[in-house]
């Protein structure tokens, strides 16, 4: 399937970016407490904290981020768990780097899965 060969390519180039998700996408408890662990971060926060997020200025960032996106956007049709993976690094990258419109559209995705 292409769109299978496309998330495989994808996750290649994030690797050779050093940017991919850390986690192995057939560990579902492992995907599950991540996901909690994003909820528990973004649930913590004030309004305050989220208006206070720097804008991401990084380049290899904000390639990463991009990348991970156009991955995230097909992702949740194929297999849900490299969904939750590639949304849960979007919003810790987001956390360390400060914020980019692609992390809005990770913390939609979060919203979502709510």
């Amino acid at each position: 399937n292409r769109l299978h060969e496309a998330i495989k390519t994808g996750i290649s180039v994030l690797t050779h970016l050093g940017y991919h998700p850390p986690l192995a996408f057939s560990d579902k408890s492992a995907i599950d407490e991540t996901f909690k662990e994003t909820k528990a971060t973004i649930e913590s926060m004030t309004d305050d904290e989220f208006f206070t997020l720097t804008a991401m200025e990084d380049s290899d960032v904000l390639i990463a981020m991009n990348f991970m996106s156009e991955l995230l956007s097909i992702a949740h049709l194929i297999d849900e768990s490299i969904g939750i993976c590639l949304m849960a690094h979007m919003i810790q990258l987001s956390m360390r780097y400060g914020v980019c419109k692609e992390s809005s559209y990770a913390l939609a995705c979060c919203s979502a899965l709510l």
